[in-house]
């Protein structure tokens, strides 16, 4: 593909292996992350890098590390590093776009891992009360989620995104969250959330992860959040055992109420939370129905009703 464009390959290798997304590469000896373009229609959109996502790299990994640095290093963020794309006639080209991204493992301490939330879903810790453990990870994942997005950033934080750091007795000590460039960022919000005086934004971040709809925002993370991460947890943990998946949502629920009390200001935030139907993606619709790429959502009963 390159000599025809009218490049020419240099030759050089890189010894990688594959995340879960098939396209991000991890360096084997280590370093920065390679997400790399996947011309391939999987769900709802064409795994490729746009050129406004590869302009946008640097300004929302600037916005993100500033507005997460208040949070007491509950979160870190997995830093955008560099991105780059071919030119094809004077545009970026999505099919020859890489991100260069910091390395979820970076920072770690002695003992420690971090695993997708994910692959823990598919796998469950072996633990004696996993209801404890839940209630450990709840408490830890709830605060800095829920006022990165009251203040203005909603993380799509499902499975894939959301990383969690265990300690050798595999408990839960902090999130990681990479994945940058699919966030929704409110400016209405951040100014708001300035007023107040949280962090004021200095990056000028532009193109599709600007809203300041709501509903957009309680889709993003909502959808990602409880019906991704925590309900992959609940399913693991559960093992199909309703009336054990009911107390772990139980346990969830708890600290999903003293949270949203404490941290959301709005009114029908808290409600979108705890009370209304759960937005979530309608996946197979969007792998049937033939339009083009995007979204497809339906509501399904809320766990934490």
């Amino acid at each position: 593909m390159l000599p025809g464009l009218g490049f020419t390959p240099t030759g050089r290798t890189l010894s990688a292996a594959p995340l879960m997304s098939v396209r991000t590469l991890a360096p084997l000896d280590g370093g920065p992350h390679l997400k790399t373009s996947l011309s391939l229609r999987m769900t709802s959109a064409v795994r490729d890098i746009s050129g406004g996502s590869v302009r946008n790299a640097p300004a929302i990994s600037a916005l993100l590390e500033h507005v997460v640095a208040p949070l007491d290093g509950s979160l870190r963020i997995t830093r955008n590093l560099a991105a780059a794309a071919a030119l094809v006639d004077g545009e970026p080209c999505a099919d020859l776009a890489a991100i260069v991204r910091e390395s979820p493992a970076a920072g770690l301490r002695p003992g420690e891992r971090v695993v997708p939330l994910a692959a823990l879903a598919a796998h469950p810790l072996k633990t004696e009360d996993p209801a404890a453990w839940l209630g450990v990870f709840a408490r830890l994942t709830w605060p800095p989620l829920l006022t990165l997005w009251d203040g203005g950033v909603a993380l799509e934080a499902h499975g894939q995104n959301l990383l969690l750091v265990l300690d050798l007795g595999d408990r839960p000590v902090r999130l990681v969250y990479r994945d940058l460039n699919d966030v929704r960022v409110s400016p209405e919000r951040l100014a708001r959330r300035a007023r107040l005086g949280g962090p004021t934004p200095n990056a000028p971040v532009t193109g599709h992860v600007i809203s300041d709809d709501p509903v957009v925002l309680r889709r993003k993370l909502l959808g990602s959040l409880v019906g991704s991460a925590f309900g992959g947890l609940v399913s693991g943990f559960g093992g199909g055992d309703r009336q054990v998946e009911d107390r772990l949502w139980r346990v969830i629920a708890a600290e999903a109420r003293r949270a949203a009390a404490e941290l959301l200001h709005d009114p029908a935030d808290r409600r979108a939370l705890l009370e209304e139907p759960l937005p979530v993606k309608a996946l197979t619709l969007m792998r049937l129905d033939g339009r083009p790429a995007g979204d497809e959502w339906t509501e399904v009963p809320n766990p934490l009703a």
